[in-house]
């Protein structure tokens, strides 16, 4: 399991490999962040919705990448579970499930309050004259 050290807007690239065992019409991997409680936070699939599917043959590996900016969270530890299935999101075969696959230690945080911060592009405050 490994564990990475991240911040809220840092550039993650998250790759997962797996090695097919049985011909897959549509290959699908996904992840699931989760907090320190289990909940998911957010999920992602390689699946597009323009139904370009992607097959795979026995003895083929496949790879998904996910890049993202990582999320504004509180400091502490986060899991992601990831999967691989072949189908769709709505019908599908589960062909492989890792739970906790990998830790994700949130370590600099501007995450006061609430589950997570939102990106903001700007803050200001500023004086105005009082109306006479």
């Amino acid at each position: 399991r490994a564990l990475v050290h991240a911040s809220g807007g840092d550039r993650m690239r998250l790759v997962i490999e797996a090695d097919v065992h049985a011909d897959v019409a549509s290959a699908i991997i996904g992840f699931i962040l989760k907090d320190r409680l289990g909940q998911a936070l957010t999920m992602r699939t390689t699946w597009r919705e323009d139904g370009a599917w992607v097959p795979a043959s026995a003895g083929d590996r496949i790879r998904a990448v996910f890049e993202f900016d990582m999320p504004y969270l509180r400091r502490g530890r986060y899991t992601l579970d990831v999967a691989v299935a072949d189908g769709t999101p709505l019908q599908h075969v589960q062909m492989s499930w890792r739970y906790d696959a990998c830790v994700i230690e949130v370590v600099d945080t501007t995450v006061l309050g609430g589950i997570f911060g939102l990106p903001f592009r700007a803050i200001s405050l500023h004086t105005l004259p009082a109306d006479d």
